[in-house]
């Protein structure tokens, strides 16, 4: 309720509103602990009272900060220890006499009669008094509760409003604790914490480095603390081993874990603990032991023991990357920059980063290329390379089941996680496909002995339908497919759908007054159908009064064809507004006080979706509505559309008188005092929906009306009186 009332113990009170001072009264009620204190305050607080009288929120806060004395008062009071009071004698106490029964009805004054000697005596006037009329009691007390009704629905939807826009406290905390908090995708603690966040639906998430990040939604009611407890899962640790032998077989702990499949073995989930890997095929062989922990990076420990084979072993975690060879030193250079020499010792990687990696060990004939995409989880990858004239072709695609085709022969393997490793000698041709994409060119490379070539290949989903352009076409033309309605042509002469079915159809349009036109066009997939102006502008049906003579034969000149370039989509935010200064952002709400129509720049043909607050209602009369209008012309002319706890309102304002249209009730939470809207915009209709507590977007309703291009005029929020309003989430998206 105080929320705009700001108090500076420097300052006099003649430099303050009224309002300022009430707000350091009662800031200052709390500070007292003797009755005896709390009477200059009181003293000053019934001066304001009086001097300002005719205003009506000045009455209205003085008498919260006295109810707010009276309670300190009361509790002072209850604290102090009980006094024996002092004897003192009573006068008794005298009654008055009880009113009579019966009071005889008021008659004319009697006139004694008259004395001898001719003089009369005066009349003996009734002394009575004037009665108040029973009708003055029975209205002042109606004005008294209408009064004292109009107050308290005036206070209860200012501290809903107050409530709606408080950020309340919410205790966080999760397994493992230390993990980033996220409120909406928005960074706000780390765990355990107490996060501040505002009434209405949200998302938590916490994150942490070796763990799967986890979510949950939130709903925050006003004046109630809520808490959140999320259990995190640790990544699983991942072993790969990616070799050039033909075939294989791999050991885990002495036991059997799988083959090499094209030279490849994963092994997605190794439990805690330490563990011994050995690789056999074609006469070679590897063996090492690792450690591994949850949440953190293998460690490879001991000696690597090989036969015929070079070993090179990279474990990872997040950032972090360390190498171990079987050889060395040998030059190591990651991707293009030079680092410590690889050898058994093992070296820290400087600059990891999950990706991409690209490892050059050796020199010369001795130069081995090592390449591999590289995840945050803690993983342990085993490079064993031969001395065969053969080497790897990795193939990236971004896809999984990608077929893979080396000089135009299939091969057996086809993508995984996006990658496939294929074991391959020379100069290769490499092509792939996959259903539903468009095939990219084929790429060359040569892949060497020991070595390893990457070739990355981008995958586009096929188009599934057609497009439709109208460029230079009538507004309010009616474009039907098939004698299906796709919609209107806009104020701009252009229409848009990218939803065509590929085939042979119909085009026709149509509008009232003009003559129609027809077509018959073919779509294929993925390719744009354009109508330009010369086809697309219709003829208006001239009616003229029956002529004397016959007239001659109405000449109908067709425009030149205009080639006009369609309006790219455009995306508008809050700082579209006519004047993005009138709006300042205060936890996250974009905020408006006092009477304004705040007026969008871009073009209201499209869609609007936005969070709108009811933060204060500052008025008396109409307090506790959101306020928005599209189709503004002038000040006398738009549509306007309203919202409550109850109720959505539609009316429209032609030459300065408001029409009442439609009176919806929405179904939605009366505590919550925001709501999320989506208004779409087109020449012809305005159709709202609102977003339900399950997030479904529920119809509202829809305003049309001929006599009106609704994309013409202005989209804006329209605050009355002191209200104060809040928008968040606010997005447009042209047509």
């Amino acid at each position: 309720m105080y929320d705009r009332l700001v108090y500076n113990s420097d300052v006099g009170p003649e430099n303050m509103t009224p309002l300022e001072e009430l707000k350091r009264l009662d800031q200052q009620i709390d500070q007292v602990n003797e009755l005896a204190g709390l009477q200059p305050l009181f003293a000053r607080l019934e001066e304001l009272t009086k001097q300002f009288s005719t205003d009506f929120e000045v009455q209205l806060v003085a008498h919260d900060v006295k109810q707010h004395i009276l309670s300190r008062g009361s509790r002072i009071r209850q604290s102090l220890p009980p006094v024996a009071a002092p004897i003192r004698a009573v006068p008794p106490v005298v009654q008055p006499p009880p009113p009579p029964l019966f009071e005889p009805p008021e008659t004319t004054p009697l006139v004694a009669p008259a004395p001898p000697g001719g003089q009369s005596v005066p009349p003996v006037e009734k002394s009575t008094t004037r009665k108040r009329p029973v009708w003055a009691f029975v209205a002042g007390v109606l004005l008294a509760l209408i009064a004292a009704v109009v107050l308290i629905n005036v206070a209860r939807v200012r501290n809903q409003a107050i409530a709606a826009a408080t950020p309340m406290d919410v205790r966080i905390t999760t397994e493992p604790a230390g993990a980033s908090i996220r409120v909406n995708g928005k960074e706000s603690c780390v765990s355990d914490c107490i996060a501040k966040v505002l009434p209405g639906k949200h998302e938590v998430t916490a994150v942490v480095e070796g763990y799967e990040p986890a979510s949950s939604p939130l709903t925050v009611l006003p004046s109630q603390a809520g808490a959140v407890h999320l259990v995190l899962q640790p990544q699983p640790q991942t072993l790969r081993v990616f070799a050039d032998l033909a075939d294989g077989e791999v050991l885990l702990d002495g036991q059997k874990a799988g083959v090499l499949q094209d030279g490849q073995f994963l092994l997605e989930r190794v439990e805690p603990g330490k563990h011994v890997v050995a690789v056999t095929g074609g006469g070679s062989s590897a063996s090492f032991s690792f450690q591994t922990a949850v949440a953190s990076m293998p460690v490879v420990q001991g000696a690597i023991e090989t036969k015929q084979l070079l070993a090179v072993l990279v474990s990872s975690f997040g950032t972090n990357g360390r190498l171990v060879s079987s050889a060395g030193p040998l030059p190591l250079t990651v991707n293009g920059k030079e680092e410590n020499a690889a050898s058994p010792d093992g070296v820290d990687l400087t600059g990891f980063q999950p990706g991409t990696q690209e490892f050059l060990l050796g020199e010369g004939k001795q130069l081995r290329t090592l390449s591999e995409t590289f995840g945050p989880a803690p993983t342990l990858t085993a490079f064993l390379k031969s001395d065969q004239n053969i080497g790897t072709l990795v193939v990236a695609a971004g896809q999984d089941d990608v077929r893979v085709y080396i000089n135009n022969k299939e091969h057996s393997r086809r993508t995984q996680k996006g990658l496939a490793r294929i074991q391959t000698f020379g100069n290769v041709s490499v092509r792939v496909h996959k259903n539903g994409f468009e095939d990219p060119p084929a790429q060359t490379a040569t892949v060497e002995k020991g070595g390893e070539t990457r070739l990355s290949f981008t995958l586009r989903p096929v188009p599934e339908f057609s497009f439709l352009l109208i460029t230079g076409g009538t507004p309010g033309t009616e474009v039907a497919l098939d004698q299906r309605a796709l919609g209107t042509v806009g104020g701009d002469g252009v229409f848009r759908n990218q939803s065509i079915p590929p085939g042979d159809h119909v085009l026709d349009l149509r509008r009232d007054q003009f003559e129609s036109k027809r077509f018959q066009r073919s779509f294929r997939l993925g390719q744009t159908v354009t109508i330009a102006a010369s086809e697309a502008a219709l003829a208006a049906i001239v009616v003229a009064p029956p002529p004397l003579a016959p007239p001659p034969p109405p000449k109908v000149v067709e425009p030149p064809p205009v080639k006009i370039t369609p309006p790219p989509v455009r995306v508008g935010s809050i700082a579209d507004f006519d004047n993005p200064g009138a709006w300042r952002q205060e936890d996250g709400i974009w905020r408006h006080r006092g009477a304004a129509a705040l007026t969008y720049k871009i073009s209201p043909n499209g869609i609007f979706t936005f969070s709108i607050y009811m933060l204060k209602a500052g008025s008396l009369l109409g307090g506790g509505r959101v306020r928005w209008f599209v189709n503004y012309l002038d000040e006398r002319n738009y549509g306007l559309f309203e919202l409550d706890a109850e109720s959505f309102y539609g009316r429209t304002v032609v030459n300065g008188k408001t029409t009442n249209r439609v009176q919806i009730k929405h179904k939605q939470n009366k505590d919550m005092r925001v709501w999320n809207i989506q208004l779409d915009v087109d020449s012809k209709r305005a159709i709202h929906r609102i977003q339900d507590e399950t997030d479904q977007w529920m119809y509202l309703d829809t305003w049309s009306d001929p006599a009106r291009d609704l994309t013409q005029g202005k989209f804006g929020i329209l605050v009355t009186g002191n209200d104060e309003v809040g928008v968040s989430n606010f997005t447009y998206t042209s047509r």
